[in-house]
C-alpha cells in the first residue's frame, strides 16, 4: 500500500511540473477573476473544468512519454541458426543369428568336368535402425563379401528381402526409431581351377584370416531435404560353419577320400590330379 501511495505522489509531482497543466490552471484562475470580478460576465463553470481536464490529460500523456523513454529497450535477439539435422542409421547383424550358410546343388567343374562339389551361399540377417531424429528414405542396400581363402569365390546374388520374404521396394521410408529386419544373400562357389581333391585338402587352412569371409554392407539413404547419405557395416563371418557343411555332406555321400583329405595335412603337391 505504501508503495502505491509513493508512486501516486511521484506521479502527482511529475504532473505539477508540466507547464501545460500549470498554464491551463493559472489561465483558468485568471480568467475566472476577470470574468466574475471585473467584467461580471457569466461563464458556465463546466468550461473551466473542461480546460482543467484537458490540461490534466495532456500533462499525463507527456509524463507517460517521458517515462517510456527511460525504460531500456531490449535489442531483438537474432534467431539462432538451427543446425541441420543429419540422419543416423545403424546397421548390425542380428545377435545370435548373424548369418546362415547353405549348400546348394552340385556343380560341374569347367576345368575338370564332373564334380561332387556343391555351390553354397551365405545369408546375412540384418537389423537396420533409424536412431536419428528425422525420417529417411532408403535408396539401396548392398552387400560385398570377400574371402582370402583361395578355394572360394563370393558374389552377391539377391535383392534384400524383409522378414515377410518380400522384396524391399525403394525408396523405403524408415521412420524415427523404426527398425527394419531383412536378409541379403551372397553366393559362394568353389574355385573352378581346383579339382575335388585339391578343394578338400585346402579346407582345414591354419591361417585364421583365410577361415573368415569379409563382409561389407552398404546402405544409401536420402533425407527429407534430398541430401544423399551413406552408411556402412564392416565385419567378418567365420567360414568354419561352411566347412562343417561340406564335411557333413561328404559323410552322407560316404566319400571317404574327400573326408580323409579334408582331415589331413597332405601336402598340396602330393594330391592326386584330375585326369
Amino acid at each position: 500500500m505504501n508503495k502505491s501511495i509513493k508512486s501516486l505522489w511521484s506521479f502527482i509531482k511529475l504532473l505539477i511540473k508540466r507547464w501545460v497543466l500549470l498554464l491551463i490552471f493559472y489561465g483558468s484562475l485568471i480568467g475566472a477573476i476577470f470574468t466574475f470580478g471585473i467584467f461580471h460576465i457569466e461563464v458556465p463553470s463546466y468550461v473551466f473544468w473542461i480546460l482543467v481536464l484537458i490540461g490534466l490529460f495532456w500533462a499525463s500523456f507527456r509524463v507517460y512519454l517521458e517515462q517510456l523513454e527511460k525504460i531500456p529497450t531490449k535489442e531483438p535477439k537474432e534467431p539462432k541458426e538451427t543446425k541441420e539435422q543429419k540422419p543416423e542409421v545403424a546397421i548390425e547383424l542380428i545377435e545370435g543369428n548373424k548369418y546362415t550358410y547353405r549348400l546348394g546343388k552340385s556343380i560341374p567343374n569347367r576345368a575338370f568336368g564332373k564334380s561332387v562339389l556343391h555351390e553354397a551361399s551365405i545369408e546375412l540377417h540384418l537389423r537396420i535402425s533409424n536412431i536419428g531424429a528425422i525420417n529417411v528414405d532408403i535408396l539401396s542396400i548392398k552387400s560385398k563379401c570377400e574371402t582370402y581363402h583361395p578355394i572360394w569365390d563370393v558374389s552377391p546374388i539377391s535383392i534384400p528381402m524383409d522378414k515377410k520374404s518380400k522384396e524391399i521396394i525403394y525408396p523405403r521410408r524408415l521412420g524415427v526409431h523404426e527398425i527394419l529386419l531383412c536378409d541379403i544373400e551372397s553366393e559362394i562357389t568353389p574355385n573352378i581351377m581346383l579339382n575335388d581333391a585339391q578343394f578338400a585338402a585346402r579346407l582345414p587352412e591354419k591361417d585364421e584370416d583365410k577361415r573368415n569371409i569379409s563382409l561389407k554392407i552398404e546402405l544409401e539413404a536420402k533425407d527429407l531435404s534430398g541430401n544423399i547419405h551413406e552408411f556402412n557395416l564392416d565385419t567378418k563371418a567365420s567360414a568354419m560353419q561352411l566347412i562343417d557343411l561340406y564335411l557333413t555332406k561328404w559323410q552322407e555321400q560316404e566319400n571317404a577320400e574327400l573326408l580323409r583329405l579334408a582331415r589331413s595335412d597332405t601336402p598340396i603337391s602330393n594330391l592326386p590330379q584330375k585326369k
